[in-house]
């Protein structure tokens, strides 16, 4: 089989829609997150193997790229009792992101580095670091914001 890109993002991702339309002859494979129960995904030694409900499969020798966008958690609503939802997510999305962060091929945005682009404080921290001038600010969970004169961003 000739070698996909493995989409991993949720069903209500238009901008993979518009992608995966606009480039037909691309062979595609597309993992949404919140779907995570149609698919049967296993990793070994060998690699990894996504197999969805039709049939068609994507594994660690097709794979050309990745590219890891929007997951979603699956909505477990009546499917398993609400105490375990949060760790059948856990489980899911470490699965998932164990596939991604150990792809020796291209991938586009691991994890990893989302993750890090996303945490507001290291993204201070590091622009002050290298120099960058910031404003003041403030994190916090305390009622001190509510006593600053300034505007919060």
């Amino acid at each position: 089989m000739k070698n996909r890109i493995l989409i991993i993002t949720s069903s209500f991702d238009r901008t993979c829609d518009y992608i995966m339309a606009r480039y037909k002859d691309i062979a595609f494979f597309r993992l949404n997150t919140d779907n995570f129960s149609n698919y049967r995904i296993s990793y070994d030694l060998s690699g990894f193997r996504i197999k969805d409900s039709s049939g068609d499969e994507v594994n660690s020798a097709n794979c050309k790229s990745i590219y890891y966008r929007k997951p979603a958690s699956e909505d477990l609503t009546g499917v398993i009792d609400a105490q375990y939802q949060a760790f059948s997510h856990k489980e899911s999305h470490s699965l998932i992101e164990g596939i991604v962060e150990s792809f020796s091929g291209r991938c586009l945005s691991k994890p990893s580095v989302m993750r890090r682009a996303d945490n507001k404080i290291l993204q201070a921290y590091l622009a002050q670091r290298v120099g960058f001038i910031i404003p003041d600010l403030v994190i916090t969970n305390d009622n001190l914001i509510s006593s600053l004169k300034t505007v919060p961003v």
